[in-house]
């Protein structure tokens, strides 16, 4: 393996943009390794450029974890290459990376818009307005784009359908935005769910609501990545102290100092073996 790898720097010594990819390469072949195979599961290294290097992530809340460990990370990839290859990460919301889950967020789906047709009079000024592309394909998808534009502002005019107040694009009269708009809310609802529960892991739906508005799924959904990502550390004795208060007080939703001491170190133990099913959080 050290051969080919020499080859390959070898190769890419004359070209900082090869050199780059040569770079980015090391740090996905090692990526379970810096950052932990569960983790890995949920992130991955996609770009380096001007050593900033850039990290997908599959939601919202890994996004956001990750970003803690920021520095440890920088730390880990340059003593592994034994240089400074990179010296900041950026991670980002990436669809590709999404796993498929049953309990996972069904997609924001819009609903389809049956366009009217054009009269001879109107298919005749589209073929007009878009006969100077010499292009075959391109003048077919100007004019397609052309006449479902004119098609869409006749609904529009007529009230049959309206705009998104966010972006201005048309959608159906009985959705709130786009789907654009809508993945976009979302993100910034889950970001703002995990960010109250990052300062109060014990909080419960009802609680975090007069923080947070959000829905239950929401709620659901950021949570649970928390515990799966906290319970993991423990059981893998990979977490901090703050860490694993963090695990209990999801666990049992209560506040580590309101809790007696036998009753955190009983669940911090069942965490670290793996058996959550043995305690049952408090209130229920």
């Amino acid at each position: 393996m050290e051969g080919i790898e020499r080859v390959l720097k070898k190769l890419a010594a004359n070209d900082k943009g090869q050199l780059a990819g040569f770079d980015l390469y090391r740090i996905r072949s090692s990526w379970k390794k810096i950052v932990g195979e569960r983790s890995a599961s949920h992130c991955a290294p996609v770009k380096l450029e001007n050593r900033k290097l850039l990290v997908e992530c599959d939601s919202s809340v890994w996004m956001n974890q990750l970003n803690f460990l920021k520095a440890e990370i920088v730390k880990k990839i340059n003593e592994g290459s034994g240089k400074n290859k990179v010296s900041d990460i950026r991670f980002i919301f990436g669809e590709g990376f999404k796993r498929k889950r049953a309990d996972a967020p069904k997609k924001v789906r819009t609903r389809k818009i049956s366009l009217p047709d054009l009269t001879d009079e109107e298919k005749k000024a589209v073929e007009e307005k878009c006969s100077f592309i010499k292009n075959e394909k391109l003048r077919q998808k100007m004019i397609a784009k052309e006449t479902r534009n004119i098609a869409l502002k006749r609904l529009f005019n007529a009230g049959r359908i309206k705009k998104c107040p966010v972006c201005g694009c048309y959608i159906d009269k009985k959705e709130d935005l786009c789907q654009t708009c809508s993945l976009k809310k979302k993100k910034e609802l889950e970001i703002k769910v995990y960010q109250a529960l990052f300062k109060e892991p014990w909080l419960r739906y009802a609680s975090l609501c007069g923080i947070v508005k959000c829905d239950e799924m929401t709620y659901n959904n950021v949570i649970s990545e928390m515990k799966s990502y906290y319970f993991d550390k423990v059981r893998r004795k990979a977490a901090t102290f703050e860490e694993e208060k963090k695990s209990v007080e999801l666990l049992l939703h209560k506040k580590a100092s309101d809790m007696k001491e036998t009753e955190y170190q009983l669940a911090l133990n069942v965490l670290k073996n793996g058996r959550i099913g043995d305690v049952r959080p408090s209130g229920e």
